[in-house]
């Protein structure tokens, strides 16, 4: 199978598990907040519209992306598998492509760290969104070349972009709802 081919499955699959892991812990707290045997009895925090379980779907595909890549490219490590580095760096330029759609404008929620800034000052935010794009395509490109020093630098300024964005354009971590019995709530992930 042509590396182009099994980037796509492995992407897709990334983006299957991340969606069917929000979707379990979701489940798993509607179970515990109806005190129906899950041990939780406390509050639950909002489902997550799908526009905002996509994003952090994509999200935490990128910093599972990133970690394998960093993971890969330890000279430590006795896995030297640089397909799986070009398939690993084909899906972060993949994930870019697909950031200019994934924010329609309002699309805000309880569960989403998403400012307002998005769509009052666009014109910055696409700039940076873009960065991460550029920054991917050229990640891509080290790896298909197989300098795994070119690729390492690549993956940091990768991750630069993804700071860039976040400081100005995502919100503090969300508190997570206080359980019944006014016991601390476990902190929420990021």
């Amino acid at each position: 199978m042509p590396v182009n081919g099994l980037a796509k499955r492995l992407m897709g699959a990334f983006a299957l598990t991340a969606v069917v892991a929000l979707g379990s812990a979701q489940a798993a707290s509607a179970q515990g907040a109806g005190g129906g045997g899950g041990g939780g009895g406390g509050a639950q925090a909002p489902a997550d519209p799908p526009v905002i379980a996509y994003r952090k779907a994509v999200m935490q595909a990128n910093v599972q992306h990133v970690a394998a890549l960093r993971a890969l490219l330890n000279p430590a490590n006795p896995i030297k598998d640089n397909d799986a580095i070009k398939l690993h760096a084909a899906a972060l330029e993949n994930q870019g492509k697909m950031f200019a759609k994934m924010w329609p404008e309002g699309s805000m929620g309880p569960t989403s760290r998403s400012k307002a800034e998005i769509w009052s000052n666009n014109t910055d935010f696409v700039a940076r969104i873009t960065a991460f794009a550029d920054a991917g395509k050229a990640l891509d490109e080290a790896a298909v070349k197989g300098d795994n020093t070119a690729t390492l630098a690549a993956v940091t300024a990768l991750n630069a972009t993804c700071g860039a964005c976040h400081m100005p354009f995502r919100g503090p971590p969300i508190a997570p709802a206080a359980p019944a019995g006014g016991a601390p709530a476990a902190p929420a992930p990021n």
